[in-house]
């Protein structure tokens, strides 16, 4: 009498594991393919490091979409250039594409990796700025914006 208990028990457990297994963990591709902008749209505290040639540095960006193109976003105040300076990036996925923008002798291009909670953005991106040039990176995260 104890096998069949221990059989039946076993089969149980089993069983209820591999129907249990068989769900499907929501891969990035599948969360950003059913909400593709996630938080991204928001405001964004960057701490960008461009070593020695271009330092440190703090400040904020924003980031929105553009309304006539599911995959174009535009970021406000990218290498601290002003609110009224926008570099064009393209999303696909969680990565985000800045092709080649040229703003006055500033010329950028670069990529991005959204993490799967939208909550941070983690970025690689060249500059050159006039003679001077180098390799920057940057993370974003959401602006804790207190009125």
């Amino acid at each position: 009498m104890k096998t069949k208990k221990l059989k039946l028990g076993l089969i149980i457990l089993l069983t209820s594991f591999l129907f249990g297994s068989c769900e499907d963990d929501a891969t990035i591709a599948d969360f950003f393919e059913e909400n593709p902008f996630g938080n991204i749209v928001n405001t964004w505290d960057c701490e960008e490091d461009g070593g020695t040639v271009f330092g440190t540095n703090s400040y904020q960006v924003s980031i929105y979409k553009n309304d006539d193109d599911g995959t174009q976003i535009f970021i406000s105040n990218f290498l601290n250039m002003g609110d009224n300076v926008s570099v064009e990036a393209i999303l696909i996925g969680n990565k985000l594409s800045i092709l080649s923008q040229t703003f006055g002798d500033i010329t950028v291009k670069g990529s991005g990796t959204i993490a799967l909670n939208s909550k941070s953005i983690d970025w690689e991106y060249s500059v050159v700025d006039g003679d001077i040039s180098g390799d920057l990176t940057a993370n974003y995260t959401i602006a804790n914006i207190s009125k």
